[in-house]
């Protein structure tokens, strides 16, 4: 699946099963973005200009995962 229907998917299970799936998606497309792309300092084509937000998404994505794997 391309990253341009994951939101759109995720958005179509949060309706009918009544997760965060996208909030979650979304921050890991941004970290995805981050990745590739780095912190944008001016804040004016990326998503993450400080650090600090990019801790809060990788503790957010990492806490779902971590509680999804262990039952």
């Amino acid at each position: 699946m391309t990253t341009g229907y994951m939101l759109a998917v995720a958005k179509a299970l949060d309706a009918s099963a009544g997760t965060k799936l996208y909030d979650l998606t979304n921050a890991a497309l941004s970290l995805h973005e981050l990745h590739y792309d780095g912190l944008d300092r001016p804040g004016i084509y990326g998503r993450y200009p400080f650090v600090d937000l990019v801790a809060d998404d990788v503790k957010r994505v990492r806490a779902r995962r971590w509680s999804t794997s262990r039952g």
